[in-house]
């Protein structure tokens, strides 16, 4: 009997074992996760403009709103232009869409049942530490470490405005060389982008170069 139970034992310990080192490599492997890279051309969300606003993180696909609106579920943030604000880059889930005219009112704050939600950090061109950080960043913890310094730095800017600035669902103003630092709440992923080129107006257009960290 007691020969019996030293096997159990010693099987039990292997099983779990085995299970801790799984869990250990599974931990290992997310992170050292290669990035995604995608030069994004984003359009505003004039009625004219050739490019669609919808941008779906994971997948690197970009859609006007009618078909946004059969991806609803796949779409991490949308873009709009205004005259005051300059680049909003805004969250499914920002109440703030349904001030960029009728259509972003009615298809997308009025008619979609699924917006993700999301954190959504600006980073300036001047924020040397955080800037670095995104050059640097070749795997998935990289790019949770940006989030980190993105997110501990923003308000300690001696410009610090929480709608332009974040964390929130919408971030205002945004110039070229600005970083787009983006966490899903609703997917396990990562994103930061920089802005690399703007064409003003509400059928204009931002370019922007992301790095991505998606399951």
């Amino acid at each position: 009997m007691k020969c019996v139970k030293s096997e159990r034992g010693s099987m039990l310990k292997k099983v779990m074992l085995s299970v801790a080192v799984c869990c250990f490599v599974g931990v290992s492997q997310t992170h050292a996760q290669k990035l995604k890279k995608e030069s994004m051309i984003i359009g505003a969300h004039g009625t004219n403009a050739k490019e669609g606003n919808c941008v779906d993180l994971t997948n690197g696909k970009i859609y006007d709103m009618n078909f946004a609106t059969l991806h609803q579920g796949d779409i991490d943030i949308v873009y709009g232009y205004g005259s005051k604000t300059g680049v909003n880059i805004m969250t499914p889930s920002s109440s703030s869409i349904r001030h960029f005219g009728k259509n972003m009112r009615e298809k997308i704050y009025e008619g979609w049942d699924t917006k993700n939600k999301g954190i959504l950090i600006a980073v300036s061109s001047k924020e040397k530490d955080v800037k670095k950080a995104f050059r640097k960043a070749k795997n998935r913890e990289a790019l949770e470490e940006v989030y980190k310094k993105a997110a501990g730095a923003v308000t300690l800017r001696d410009d610090y405005e929480r709608l332009r600035h974040g964390p929130g669902v919408r971030l205002t103003r945004m110039e070229i060389g600005d970083l787009i630092v983006f966490r899903s709440v609703e997917k396990d992923l990562y994103a930061v982008g920089q802005i690399v080129n703007h064409a003003k107006g509400y059928s204009g257009t931002i370019t922007v170069d992301w790095k991505i960290s998606a399951k």
